[in-house]
């Protein structure tokens, strides 16, 4: 079982839609947007820290934010473009170029 289908599991887990159905009713507008005073509707609940990098706080009530689909696309492209420009990557990253069968392991 890879890594990213745990994070699929998850996501379709009892827990998840339960605490995130909580959290979108209590927190339905765009955290980003409402900051910058606009006011969009949420339809993401977004993981602070992914969980990817800490599957520890996946269920953890102050890990999340309610996001509208473009705030959440230009968070996780930044978040991206900031790891491939410092080199780092995330566990899942190094599981797959691990696993994957087309690289030269020599």
């Amino acid at each position: 079982m890879s890594y990213e289908r745990n994070n699929n599991e998850f996501y379709w887990s009892k827990g998840w839609r339960k605490l995130r159905e909580y959290h979108i009713r209590r927190n339905p507008l765009c955290l980003h947007c409402k900051q910058k005073g606009i006011y969009s509707p949420a339809v993401i609940v977004d993981h602070i820290v992914e969980i990817d990098d800490d599957y520890s706080r996946r269920l953890d009530k102050t890990n999340l934010q309610s996001l509208c689909l473009a705030c959440h696309n230009t968070k996780t492209a930044k978040e991206a473009k900031n790891r491939k420009s410092a080199g780092t990557f995330k566990p899942s990253d190094i599981i797959k170029w691990a696993t994957d069968p087309k690289k030269d392991n020599k």
